[in-house]
């Protein structure tokens, strides 16, 4: 097992691998592919460590190829009342997987994004970061990980929204700093905001939030 840390790679980006995807394959230490993923880590060349899902989106030469080749199978249900992604994350909750980095889960059908997004939210304690080639995403909560310093290029964006319910936010080194602010889920107060300090500090006092961060080169 070659790199470090734990990448879940979900099967927005089924198809062949862009330079970005192909990069965090490569580099993970742990590699965890959530169905339909699982192609996209063949196309990078890699079997991944790990593959849980209903195997309705992954190719069935794909899911023999990574079999045979020694890759832990976790076969669940078709008709079940949890996504493969929350699979996932249940499973790297049970086995004390932490510092995950997911990909590949924030495209296609918008239902299936919000129920991603919440996933990550829910599961903020693992100590998850989303990156896809245009967007970061940074989950905080009340109870950890509650505070994160982020090194967003003065004069770009990032959002932040509070979600499954009302939070308190902290914010600092952006031009509409925060102080222990009320956010109400999803109000646009959060949303826009510009990086004006190297370094931002955004914290939680209560319940949960995510940072979203475009990727500038991407705009």
């Amino acid at each position: 097992m070659s790199g470090t840390g734990t990448v879940v790679i979900g099967a927005a980006r089924a198809s062949e691998p862009d330079t970005f995807t192909r990069a965090l394959i490569e580099g993970a230490g742990l590699l965890v592919a959530v169905d339909g993923g699982l192609s996209a880590c063949l196309g990078a060349g890699r079997v991944p460590d790990v593959c849980i899902g209903d195997f309705d989106s992954a190719p069935v030469s794909a899911v023999e190829r990574a079999e045979n080749d020694g890759c832990r199978m976790i076969r669940h249900p078709a008709e079940k009342d949890a996504s493969d992604l929350d699979l996932a994350l249940d499973l790297a909750r049970a086995e004390g997987w932490s510092g995950l980095t997911l990909t590949g889960i924030l495209a296609g059908r918008l239902d299936h994004t919000l129920a991603s997004l919440g996933a990550v939210a829910r599961n903020a304690d693992l100590g998850i970061v989303v990156r896809e080639p245009d967007v970061d995403v940074h989950p905080l909560a009340q109870h950890g990980p509650s505070a994160v310093a982020l090194s967003t290029r003065p004069g770009e964006i990032l959002s932040i929204f509070a979600i499954g319910g009302e939070a308190t936010v902290t914010a600092s080194g952006v031009r509409y700093p925060l102080s222990a602010h009320p956010l109400s889920p999803c109000t646009s107060l959060g949303l826009s905001n510009v990086a004006v300090a190297p370094v931002q500090h955004i914290s939680v006092q209560s319940g949960r939030v995510l940072i979203i961060v475009p990727r500038a080169e991407s705009r």
